[in-house]
């Protein structure tokens, strides 16, 4: 399946001039979805430009880690696919 059937917003570097690990991104994701970053979660595959940006912006990050690299960090929430997401438990 195709990303757009997991998610209702999608926001795209090339689309607002701003790219990940900068904060903007994710502020202008939280704009177009009408939600404040504690609010929003965030699903990519880099722990660092992803997750620990999405973090140090407010939101919750969730880790797609399709490879099995080990990570020692607890809190970071971790799935191995898009499919697990219909299953999460976002609460």
């Amino acid at each position: 399946m195709k990303i757009r059937y997991y998610f209702d917003i999608i926001v795209a570097a090339g689309d607002i001039g701003v790219s990940k690990p900068e904060r903007r991104i994710f502020e202008v994701a939280c704009e177009k979805s009408g939600v404040s970053p504690d609010q929003a979660y965030y699903i990519g595959d880099d722990l660092k430009t992803d997750i620990i940006a999405c973090q140090d912006s407010g939101m919750k990050g969730i880790l797609i880690n399709r490879y099995g690299i080990v990570n020692d960090d607890d809190s970071i929430k971790v799935v191995s696919s898009l499919r697990e997401l219909e299953f999460y438990d976002f609460t």
